[in-house]
């Protein structure tokens, strides 16, 4: 009501255009942000789904972070068709945006190389829409240029025996679902690839990564900690019986020279003659 308010008292503007804008809702459509007259704005042309997807992540981050998201977000330094959907500064000084695709786009390399030079971290989100399963239809997908470049690393991976794989995530608007493939790894070039696991769950119930916004699934994070500790433990293992090994070396060493004493054979090499290395005259010194 607020901000209904507020746009009704042309309060509200585009961060694109800076023209006003209204709060529309309804019993049929999601609410969302409409220009009164919408000009030479680059957002005229947006659709109805990514609307629709804006404003379900936006009250999924407004939970998660009360009073820091901020819509339809433009960065000085990244040339984007259009602005990040939401994005979020953090108490800690963490950076996160996020940016909803529903379809595959010629500049995305030229895109994706922007990302690479930034302090903020970018999670992309695309539409369930554009999930297309391999051949086979067993643990593959069709993945467009698109999908390939911005696919993300992520050290929940190794839950589901993939280290170096990367990962997609999909909304669903209808279910308000979110799918995350994790270990994606190429199986056939240029588009075909498998995935490790499946992670399903609706976007209430997915948590955020602290360190860069990613999608965090109900029980990985206490299972990651878990094998941290577990690797932790296993190290320490691993040095503790490295330690007693070069123990017992030393100690084997010391015996054999304390019985060498014992037997005279220790005045050798105390006694034996080489030549000097500067004048060449024998001495045991």
């Amino acid at each position: 009501e607020e901000l209904r308010y507020r746009g009704q008292n042309n309060q509200l503007n585009c961060p694109v255009c800076d023209q006003p804008v209204l709060v529309k809702a309804g019993e049929v459509k999601q609410w969302h942000f409409a220009h009164r007259d919408t000009g030479s704005c680059p957002l005229r042309n947006e659709s109805e789904s990514v609307l629709r997807g804006r404003i379900i992540l936006y009250r999924w981050l407004s939970n998660k972070y009360p009073a820091k998201v901020s819509l339809e977000k433009t960065i000085s330094d990244i040339d984007l068709p259009r602005p990040f959907d939401c994005y979020i500064e953090t108490d800690t000084g963490n950076k996160f945006a996020y940016w909803i695709l529903e379809s595959g786009f010629r500049s995305h390399g030229k895109i994706k190389k922007q990302f690479i030079w930034q302090d903020i971290h970018i999670q992309m989100i695309f539409l369930s829409n554009m999930i297309r399963k391999g051949p086979d239809d067993k643990s593959t997908l069709l993945l467009t240029p698109t999908e390939r470049s911005f696919a993300y690393r992520s050290e929940y991976n190794q839950l589901y025996h993939s280290t170096s794989d990367s990962a997609l995530t999909y909304l669903d608007l209808t279910t308000q679902y979110l799918h995350t493939f994790r270990g994606l790894f190429l199986i056939h070039k240029p588009h075909i690839f498998a995935y490790k696991t499946k992670l399903s769950e609706q976007i209430v119930n997915v948590l955020i990564s602290p360190k860069n916004g990613e999608f965090v699934y109900p029980g990985e994070y206490e299972k990651l900690k878990s094998l941290r500790n577990m690797s932790l433990k296993s190290s320490d293992n691993n040095n503790t019986k490295k330690n007693k090994s070069y123990r017992r070396s030393i100690k084997k060493k010391r015996n054999y020279h304390h019985e060498s004493i014992s037997n005279g054979n220790h005045l050798d090499y105390l006694t034996k003659t080489y030549p000097c290395i500067k004048c060449g005259k024998q001495t045991n010194e």
